[in-house]
């Protein structure tokens, strides 16, 4: 089980890092506690090119009240137009530690790097680096590195606290929010993933496994046999395209995150092995309670196809789940490097003849539109349709029958980004195209035009109902069962992306075809991870095309925000879209406390219908007020000490601030 312990910091701590470019350097200090701190016992300190002390020690000065923020600059930075205090500090590189040090203890409140090393040009991990990039601590980090890294040169919390922008971004400088959440991992999985299966084509791989014990699972993918292992307390983005997700170590990139047990990875390399790790994980808040099973993982390795130029038959289903053989048996041919006419090809079976549309008799290849609408409505998107010529480097389903007497039901593939070929054998007759028993070999021969290829397999190594068999470039099989027999084309959702805008995130997704879709549920959470709906939107309902959506958060929370789609079809089904987040900083609102006139001063006008509420640090309210009209100040008598604002407008959206009266 996991926990969640809400807490209060207790000391300053460095909450965003600029290394820009030229002299754009900035360092910005934030103070979580509950009161005022005197900033003349720190000391922003740099530790240039590996040094193992201060190249240069600035002792600060002034008061940094609760919840505020200093922001130290180089003196040639122009790039941030908000205030800023010069610091001889900060004239640092992306591979110069710095260090907040406070005098009273004589020990470090915070590190940004590693002192006493030097690691080249910067400090490296999964795609964050502190060279030509902006890093801003996230807002469950509630303490900083108090104890330098090993001597090893590592910066272990790069990936882990820190969001990071691109070069110049400092649209988050000067203020800065703290949650002060505090997550505990419970326990891992026991049972790791296993029976791992690899269809291997040119540029993609579809791979199946059988899932272990967690609540989800990472499917990460290397060209390298890899030892790194995932971070508990942390999530991982997954991609499908190969090199596009979260790492997981250098080059170990993580194409599924979820509760899925198969996925079709695109953007692979001809003649390339590739190593795959599955990684079962308990947890259900993101960078929180993550708890990942490491311990006996294995690697399991697939090398793409090398011949692209010309057609090749990747797979067939040999023994069906029927029956009725000779209606239900499958072929899986790889298309080249051009189209295909359906009249160039010719599939000689082991058994009941040849299939063509030139030479082969009544023995044709042909369409069936109406079934075609049958895969794709039981599926319940559009993963098949029929075309002539066939694209390049399509993948191509041959049907042994022309209207299939089993129900193939590939709604555990959708909805998908890729479109499959269908075509289907003239044929009612029951019998196989495909020996399922007895001794020998059997061999299937194609003509693709100018271009054939040959498999050859043993009907005594099937496995049973569900029996397919994957061939390689050189015809080489590898038997495997899939007792629902479907294929595992893969899933993948359309594009889905958040991005801040002026009032609130937008969020924008698309689907790639939709059948029978009713609406979109949106869904929002917060640190605790706790989904809640924020709104609807009516699906299309019935496309063959893309369909792009958009909608607007006008409520964001600041900090992190994660999102996902809950889409809904008209018969109830229902389908979740992955997880997005967003770091959002709105326009900071300030309150100070004008003693002498008793007033609440806001740094922005307050709208008619605004609620005001006064809470002390213990949570009891104290007052509630309705604001009447447009104002910057409202009457209130408040004690000295440390009270909480909290201000609703008309809308609902919610502000807190913390204010100290002297």
């Amino acid at each position: 089980m996991s926990s969640f312990v809400f807490s209060q910091a207790t000391d300053l701590i460095i909450s965003e890092y600029v290394e820009g470019s030229g002299s754009n350097k900035y360092i910005e200090i934030y103070n979580g506690s509950m009161g005022s701190i005197n900033l003349a016992d720190y000391q922003l300190q740099l530790y240039a090119n590996g040094a193992a002390s201060p190249t240069s020690n600035v002792t600060l000065s002034g008061t940094l009240a609760a919840g505020t923020t200093i922001v130290y600059k180089n003196s040639a930075a122009t790039i941030y137009l908000g205030a800023t205090t010069n610091n001889t500090a900060v004239n640092f590189n992306g591979d110069d530690a710095v260090a907040l040090f406070k005098i009273s203890t004589s020990s470090f409140v915070d590190i940004v790097g590693n002192i006493g090393c030097d690691p080249g040009t910067a400090w490296t991990s999964g795609g964050f680096s502190t060279l030509d990039k902006t890093l801003v601590r996230n807002p469950s980090v509630c303490s900083g590195v108090t104890i330098d890294p090993a001597t090893s040169c590592p910066f272990p919390t790069l990936t882990t606290e820190w969001t990071q922008s691109n070069v110049d971004i400092v649209a988050n400088l000067g203020s800065h929010t703290m949650t002060c959440v505090t997550c505990t991992p419970g326990a891992a999985p026991t049972t790791l993933a296993s029976v791992f299966n690899a269809t291997t084509f040119c540029t993609s791989a579809q791979l199946s496994f059988t899932s272990g014990n967690g609540v989800n699972r990472i499917v990460v993918a290397s060209t390298a046999n890899f030892a790194d292992t995932p971070v508990n307390g942390t999530a991982y983005a997954a991609n499908t395209t190969f090199g596009s997700g979260s790492t997981v170590g250098a080059g170990n990139f993580v194409v599924l995150n979820g509760t899925g047990n198969s996925v079709t990875i695109n953007g692979l390399t001809a003649n390339t092995t590739y190593y795959v790790k599955v990684f079962e994980y308990n947890g259900t808040t993101p960078n929180c309670d993550e708890s990942y099973l490491t311990a006996g993982v294995t690697s399991f390795s697939f090398t793409t196809q090398n011949n692209c130029s010309t057609p090749q038959i990747r797979s067939i289903l040999a023994d069906a789940c029927s029956s009725q053989e000779g209606l239900d048996e499958l072929v899986i041919i790889e298309n080249g490097a051009d189209p295909l006419s359906i009249s160039d090809i010719t599939l000689n079976f082991p058994s009941g003849g040849s299939y063509c549309n030139s030479g082969c008799g009544a023995n044709t290849l042909l369409n069936n539109p109406a079934y075609i609408t049958q895969l794709n409505t039981l599926a319940g998107c559009s993963l098949f349709q029929y075309a002539d010529p066939i694209p390049a480097g399509a993948i191509i389903v041959v049907f042994t029958g022309l209207t299939p007497s089993y129900t193939f039901d590939y709604s555990s593939q959708c909805p998908s980004a890729t479109t499959y070929y269908a075509i289907f054998c003239n044929n009612a007759s029951t019998t196989g195209r495909f020996a399922n028993s007895g001794v020998g070999t059997r061999t299937l021969d194609a003509v693709f035009g100018a271009a054939t290829d040959a498999v050859t397999y043993a009907p005594n190594s099937l496995l049973g109902d569900g029996s397919f068999v994957d061939f390689d470039t050189p015809g080489n099989p590898t038997y495997r069962q899939e007792l629902n027999c479907i294929y595992p084309l893969g899933v993948e959702w359309g594009a889905f992306e958040a991005t801040a805008v002026s009032d609130g995130i937008r969020l924008d997704w698309q689907t790639i075809s939709e059948k029978d879709a009713d609406y979109f549920s949106i869904q929002h959470a917060d640190y605790t991870g706790d989904f809640q709906q924020i709104g609807t939107l009516d699906c299309v309902g019935n496309s063959e095309l893309s369909i792009d959506y958009t909608f607007t958060d006008r409520n964001p929370v600041t900090g992190l925000n994660y999102y996902r789609l809950k889409q809904v079809d008209i018969d109830g089904e229902i389908d979740y879209s992955s997880t997005i987040a967003l770091n959002y900083q709105r326009d900071e609102l300030a309150v100070y406390y004008l003693e002498m006139l008793q007033q609440l001063v806001f740094s922005k006008s307050l709208k008619a219908g605004t609620t005001v509420s006064v809470y002390q640090t213990n949570g009891s309210k104290v007052v509630s007020l309705s604001i009447d009209e447009t104002t910057t100040a409202v009457s209130l008598p408040l004690a000295s000490g440390i009270w909480l604002i909290k201000l609703e407008d008309p809308v609902g959206r919610i502000s807190h601030v913390k204010l100290m009266v002297r």
